[in-house]
């Protein structure tokens, strides 16, 4: 994957912001239930979707538009989440909004985006976020299981894997 170049990691408040959603398979869903308490309103269009996106429908958590997207959907949103199966499409919204001032998050081509999860520990008050700068997202993901596992025991395993990586980085 192609490397993305230093990132800025910060916390945000998107609770007044309008979220659209393109696509509605199993990314857009992790990704959805990531934001789903913390931006004020979520419409996902796709003609099919996972069944959980299905039962927060049914619940009143969000809209779904139970079709394919049309250019101008896009209209009216400022954090939008490009996921769909199809890069011809998750391309032409790119493009379509290249020149907006939209936070945009595209599943299949990070470097498009200006806006990009992080892997999250949350230890309430403090949530911590892991990333690889969209290189390595596996590795951002098993960071996040060690860093959980340790502080559930109050051990130093995460320090020893963090130390383990470091020695098999200097083979």
């Amino acid at each position: 994957m192609k490397e993305l170049g230093k990132l800025l990691m910060m916390a945000g408040n998107f609770k007044r912001e309008d979220c659209l959603v393109i696509g509605g398979g199993h990314v857009a869903t992790r990704r959805i239930g990531k934001i789903l308490d913390v931006v004020r309103h979520i419409t996902v269009i796709a003609p099919n979707v996972t069944d959980t996106i299905a039962k927060w429908a049914q619940n009143g958590r969000l809209v779904w538009l139970e079709r394919d997207y049309s250019p101008g959907d896009e209209e009216g949103y400022s954090f939008i989440i490009v996921a769909t199966n199809e890069s011809s499409v998750n391309l032409e919204v790119v493009h379509r909004l290249r020149h907006h001032h939209v936070f945009l998050n595209v599943a299949d081509h990070p470097e498009e985006s200006n806006l990009w999860f992080v892997s999250e520990v949350d230890v309430s008050p403090v949530r911590i976020g892991i990333s690889s700068s969209g290189c390595n997202p596996s590795l951002s993901k098993k960071l996040r299981i060690a860093l959980e596992a340790d502080l559930e025991d109050g051990g130093n395993r995460f320090v020893q894997y963090l130390q383990s990586i470091y020695n098999k980085s200097k083979d």
